[in-house]
């Protein structure tokens, strides 16, 4: 077995236990698998708005760092019309050894967008606001990770899966206790990539995505995406003025981050089993 080999199943093998996965192998027939597949866009093309808490972590092939994130989502959505969709976005990010305070919104005119290291989060400064065409998808497209874009972003991934499920693999398991089905994709190695692997977990009481991830390799450089994530509201009305964003717009760092870490802390502590 080669180093790089090697590398790959450790790579996998670390994967499931951060996702505290336990797969089972049984694989289910043609017709259950487009049943499920069905079940799971109907599930997805059903959501316009949605709370969520997303831990993401992420690793580019040009950077050997990993970047964890943990961020509250607030989503408007149009599905596959990203930049008609709203978004507020509260995150605590990881990034080269120093952790960050980050806040993200876009209104469907205007972006917001801001930093803070957490040590000087009672530091004020200017937020960045952006109101070009090119300079909004540019600011939206940073962030478009925590979108949850496989889902909220692309439109009907599931019934283009469910199209082609004679070719796509699906087991059940679970996924911190909680029953899931596993769809598992492997892509055709191309000239310059290989070995891309995608893997959505969508929970069998609802049939919504509860986790994802991809890895992809060039030579021997990975590339990985993987979240889990929390839902804490569907459906349900949101305020226009949570997306809204003022010219003259003023933030509150330190009373925004001490509001996101204690809804964390609630999530957590309610989903703990």
């Amino acid at each position: 077995m080669t180093l790089i080999v090697m590398f790959k199943s450790l790579t996998f093998i670390i994967l499931l236990t951060i996702l505290n996965v336990t797969p089972c192998k049984a694989q289910l027939s043609d017709t259950e698998k487009k049943e499920i597949l069905t079940n799971a866009d109907i599930a997805i093309s059903n959501i316009h708005t949605v709370v969520y808490i997303i831990e993401l972590d992420n690793k580019s092939l040009s950077k050997r760092d990993t970047i964890k994130t943990t961020a509250i989502c607030s989503l408007q959505i149009v599905h596959g019309k990203l930049m008609r969709s709203h978004h507020n976005i509260d995150l605590e990010f990881v990034e080269n050894g120093k952790l960050y305070y980050g806040h993200r919104r876009y209104d469907g005119i205007k972006t917001l967008w801001t930093n803070y290291y957490l040590s000087d989060i009672n530091n004020y400064s200017e937020p960045s606001i952006y109101s070009k065409n090119r300079e909004n998808k540019a600011v939206v497209s940073n962030y478009r990770n925590l979108l949850m874009p496989e889902y909220f972003v692309d439109e009907h991934i599931f019934k283009l899966f469910a199209s082609q499920s004679e070719m796509i693999n699906i087991t059940e398991g679970t996924l911190f206790d909680e029953p899931v089905y596993i769809v598992e994709i492997h892509y055709a190695d191309t000239e310059d990539y290989h070995d891309s692997i995608s893997k959505h977990f969508i929970r069998k009481s609802d049939y919504l995505p509860v986790a994802y991830h991809n890895t992809v390799w060039l030579e021997n450089m990975v590339q990985y995406n993987y979240y889990t994530v929390s839902y804490l509201a569907i459906n349900q009305k949101l305020p226009e003025e949570i997306f809204t964003v003022n010219e003259d717009e003023r933030i509150n760092a330190k009373q925004r981050y001490e509001n996101f870490k204690e809804m964390v802390i609630r999530s957590n502590a309610a989903n703990k089993p």
